[in-house]
């Protein structure tokens, strides 16, 4: 009778083992909280540009050299961000896959630019600053790979 109930129960663990591992994970790779969103870049990041910075007209190529020489418009913008030095600060990177305390990036949306040894305006700079939520769509692309698909 032991036996049966110790067997009954190690099946029951494992049922409910098994079931876990089918379970997407709920945070980023890395932690820090962040939601994991298992979209792709063109489809969670890249439209936040295209409102916040591109599509007003800041950081797009229209005959005069974007702020800060980035250009966030489609097609070029991943490029131009990941593994790329600031063209005002050299030593900073603006994204270091899997790195978000190491990219500049998110020093300059958060404010904290200076911290680092940046420098310049908060962005973005018109329309208001990104929400905690958004920013955080951004840092979880990183802690992700940072990745263009």
């Amino acid at each position: 009778m032991v036996r049966k109930i110790a067997w009954l129960i190690t099946g029951v663990v494992m049922l409910l083992g098994l079931s876990t591992c089918s379970k997407k994970r709920s945070t980023a790779p890395g932690g820090g909280g962040l939601p994991a969103t298992y979209t792709t870049y063109s489809a969670s990041v890249q439209p936040i540009w295209n409102l916040q910075c591109s599509g007003i007209g800041c950081h797009v190529s229209a005959g005069v050299l974007p702020g800060g020489g980035l250009r966030l418009d489609n097609g070029v913008s991943h490029s131009n961000l990941v593994n790329t030095a600031s063209q005002d600060f050299p030593s900073l990177i603006r994204v270091v896959p899997n790195k978000v305390d190491s990219s500049y990036l998110i020093d300059k949306l958060e404010g904290t630019q200076a911290s680092v040894g940046g420098g310049g305006d908060r962005m973005p700079q018109i329309g208001g600053f990104l929400s905690a939520t958004t920013i955080n769509v951004i840092k979880a692309w990183i802690q992700d790979s940072a990745r263009f698909q």
